[in-house]
């Protein structure tokens, strides 16, 4: 029985100091976590996956990660939370897209449709399926833009505004939702919405020019237009531009007319008219249109006549004295041109070039000389 007692207290005594080494580990992996008494600030919360900032400025992520929502640079789900970032001040959550700013005003975006400014994109299926559209997805952090103070995320679009207190969008705009009155479109890159530095009366662009898709067949004329409208307290003229490089770092040129293949270069609407062989080299092409107005100015902020520059849509210069030509550039619209052969019709004539189906003609011939060679040979055996 002694024997039996002084077991059951080694096992008991073995058991409570177990406890006790786990419970000290707990203990001590909670101090460390807590070691700088960061306590969470605010939280974000997309369709399936959460954000949360912490006091230290740290950016914590959480739950599905489809389209590198989270910021890991992975697309594994996790159901306990990593730290994407640090030094952030605020964040937001759409449906499969996160952003957040950093204490030195840069925007930072991952997920869902969000492109990489230095055009390393990744693409995927949204399902999966082979017929599916592609879209672009960031599994790491990119940078939007600078100088933000506030963001706020809809389902697949976004909002910022920066510290000129000028407004932002960018995303989808099947409802209008990036106010840019363009409907059915969207935007990866942001837009202005709204630029509290231009001056008043300066001209706005009031519908934006969307991509077009044309199928240029050779020896077939085709023909493409884009157009915009602009609203301003002054007579509005217009400039159509071409992009000259990549869509990275863009280098616009004015477009001029040229007789019939373009026309429209200094009105609302722009055209392309060529044959359709011609067109092809305009693949992917972007064109913006600059609308422009001699507005009156009273202020005192043009040290000289090289002038100034208003975040990026305005570019307002030193004209003459009490006024300044204020200047808005639309959205980029690309061309995408689907190239085709002209349309020779049936290639017809008998065995030439060996490469084209054979004609129903021809088969029905071969069908009949096997059916005769058939009744010959069981006339022959009988």
């Amino acid at each position: 029985m002694k024997t039996h007692n002084h077991n059951l207290a080694s096992t008991c005594t073995k058991t409570m100091m177990a406890f006790a080494v786990y419970l000290i580990a707990i203990l001590t992996a909670a101090t460390s976590l807590r070691a700088d008494n960061a306590k969470v600030i605010a939280t974000a919360a997309g369709d399936y996956h959460s954000l949360y900032l912490t006091s230290d400025g740290k950016l914590w992520a959480t739950g599905n990660n489809q389209y590198g929502q989270l910021g890991d640079g992975t697309t594994t789900n996790r159901d306990t939370p990593v730290n994407v970032a640090s030094d952030v001040i605020a964040i937001a959550a759409g449906s499969y897209h996160s952003l957040y700013i950093t204490k030195d005003g840069k925007l930072w975006a991952m997920g869902y449709n969000i492109p990489d400014p230095s055009g390393n994109n990744t693409t995927t299926t949204s399902d999966g399926a082979t017929n599916d559209d592609s879209v672009t997805y960031q599994a790491t952090p990119v940078q939007v833009a600078s100088d933000v103070v506030s963001v706020t995320a809809g389902g697949f679009h976004s909002l910022f505004v920066t510290d000129d207190g000028s407004l932002w969008a960018m995303g989808d705009n099947t409802e209008g939702q990036l106010g840019t009155n363009a409907v059915a479109e969207e935007s990866k890159a942001p837009v202005l919405v709204f630029d509290a530095a231009a001056p008043a009366g300066a001209p706005v662009i009031t519908k934006q020019p969307v991509d077009q898709n044309v199928t240029a067949t050779t020896n077939v004329t085709a023909s493409v237009s884009f157009t915009v409208a602009a609203t301003g307290a002054y007579p509005v003229s217009y400039q159509w531009q071409i992009n000259q490089a990549g869509t990275s770092n863009p280098v616009w040129g004015n477009c001029a007319n040229a007789g019939t293949s373009m026309s429209g270069a200094d009105t609302p609407t722009l055209t392309l008219s060529m044959l359709g062989g011609s067109l092809v080299g305009f693949d992917q092409t972007q064109f913006r249109c600059v609308a422009q107005s001699l507005v009156a100015y009273s202020g005192t902020t043009f040290p000289d006549s090289t002038g100034i520059t208003y975040v990026d849509a305005y570019n307002v210069s030193h004209y003459s004295s009490g006024t300044v030509m204020a200047v808005a550039a639309s959205n980029p619209a690309t061309l995408h041109v689907n190239s085709t052969s002209g349309g020779s019709g049936n290639s017809g004539g008998g065995g030439g070039g060996g490469g084209g189906a054979p004609s129903l003609w021809w088969l029905g011939a071969v069908a009949a000389m096997l059916a005769l060679r058939r009744m010959t040979n069981r006339k022959a055996s009988a």
